[in-house]
């Protein structure tokens, strides 16, 4: 997942300013390229034009969930897949699918049905006819490269490796129940206000509705099976985004839907090679496939022009404070014991504080994935490590030990995180600096024996 933003990490004195820098191009240009290398340009200067454009409107589209780069780096890979010979094509789908299986699983399955669906698209009035049937061999071989590389391979590999038993099918049914599925947040809510099927319908349907009214009005001549492809695969997709968009920890935007709106982008690419290559010059759309065509291209322009929070960064004061407070108490407190950097851990990313040791235990956002799943079990570690005030100083975020519920963005995701890890932390840890301005707060072990704040009674029981 995180080597796109990996790279620049190659240059040992890489600054936080240019780091984040890469961090905004890698949401930008990977969706660009993705646009720019699904339309067939050949030596057409037009056509090039027309792939700068469509780049851009493909950057403003996937922009709606946001796509995490992965998974379009997979389909890029797909995309040139279907433009090789067979032999070729398998061997990058298979290594396409088992990036994005590593990646994401749900994402392991993605490349290969691609890849089947678009070659399948490039067939001219494909059929189970005895004398084309012939033809379809490379959909399927690419959709089984995809279910190789995406889930049989890296199962095999863990099969030799680790002794775990071969299945032949993913049992999703672990990672369904792992954390709560919070239904409500698929309609208006605190956290997504127009909720996930508002805004997947706002996001896609003009797409949709543009390839209705192309296939109807025969401006793009597709047969039965070929609809049935696209139906199928987008009816899936869809139905596994919005099942993952209720987990706690998501349904604030639509990213989940990747595959889903990943999926309309080479449908699209699709149609829009069709149309280079058998319409003429003086090709019309209907009067209602230029209304839906304008919506296309309006739709995803108001998403990104919708009223956000502006960035607002702390005082140069502000920052300089937090950064004396921090450099001072890490090199008081580490002839005392362990630092703990719950947060904040770019400080000793990029060597704003040196010589710490990185203590890997207890990241927040790995404290927030086991908080949501009501992990017991993993807390026994971090209560008796608190308890037993392992660490001499921890780097964390303002503590927040206000409850909120869902009438509140994120609100059962605070409420989780308060319960498992902020109010056991202020048991045993108490802050002796704290900054709303920079999001920062020191904590030192407290001073008393065995702690008496309220809700602190049992906590620790059974810690050793």
């Amino acid at each position: 997942m995180q080597i796109p933003w990996s790279l620049p990490f190659i240059f040992p004195s890489l600054s936080i300013g240019a780091f984040r820098l890469w961090n905004q191009l890698v949401w930008i240009l990977p969706a660009m390229l993705l646009g720019y290398v699904s339309i067939k340009k050949g030596h057409n200067k037009t056509n090039l034009l027309f792939a700068g454009v469509f780049a851009c409107w493909v950057y403003l589209f996937l922009n709606q969930g946001p796509i995490y780069v992965p998974l379009m780096i997979a389909a890029i890979l797909t995309i040139i897949a279907i433009r090789l010979p067979v032999t070729p094509a398998i061997v990058l789908v298979i290594i396409a699918s088992y990036y994005a299986r590593s990646a994401r699983w749900t994402w392991g399955y993605a490349p290969g049905v691609f890849a089947g669906m678009l070659s399948l698209l490039e067939i001219q009035d494909p059929s189970f006819k005895k004398e084309e049937i012939k033809a379809l061999i490379k959909p399927v071989a690419l959709g089984l490269a995809g279910y190789f590389g995406g889930y049989l391979l890296p199962a095999i590999i863990k099969t030799l490796t680790k002794g775990n038993e071969l299945r032949l099918i993913q049992n999703p049914s672990n990672s369904l129940t792992r954390h709560p599925l919070l239904w409500e947040r698929l309609w208006p809510n605190f956290t997504y206000p127009p909720g996930i099927i508002l805004g997947i319908v706002w996001a896609a349907l003009p797409v949709i509705f543009l390839l209705t009214v192309l296939i109807i009005k025969k401006q793009w001549k597709i047969n039965r099976m070929q609809i049935l492809s696209i139906a199928a695969v987008g009816t899936i997709f869809l139905t596994v985004g919005i099942i993952a968009s209720t987990k706690i920890g998501g349904g604030s935007n639509l990213h989940n839907l990747d595959m889903f709106l990943v999926s309309l982008v080479l449908v699209i690419s699709a149609l829009v090679n069709y149309l280079i290559k058998h319409q003429p010059a003086n090709y019309k759309l209907s009067m209602l496939a230029a209304v839906a065509l304008l919506i296309v291209l309006v739709a995803p322009v108001t998403y990104s022009l919708q009223n956000k929070d502006r960035l607002e960064l702390p005082s140069a004061e502000k920052t300089n404070e937090t950064m004396n407070a921090v450099q001072n108490k890490v090199s008081e407190y580490s002839k005392k014991g362990e630092i703990l950097f719950i947060d904040h851990r770019q400080l000793l990313t990029f060597g704003l504080v040196e010589n710490v040791p990185l203590v890997n235990d207890y990241e927040k956002k790995v404290l927030m994935d086991k908080a949501m799943a009501d992990n017991g079990e993993y807390f026994t570690q971090f209560y008796e490590d608190i308890y037993q005030h392992r660490f001499a100083l921890i780097i964390n975020e303002p503590a927040n030990i206000i409850t909120r519920g869902s009438e509140y963005s994120f609100g059962e995701e605070n409420d989780a995180y308060v319960k498992w890890v902020t109010i056991p932390l202020l048991c045993a840890y108490e802050p002796i600096y704290s900054s709303q301005a920079t999001s920062l707060e020191l904590l030192v072990p407290r001073t008393i024996e065995s702690p008496t704040s309220p809700g602190c009674d049992g906590i620790f029981s059974g810690v050793e």
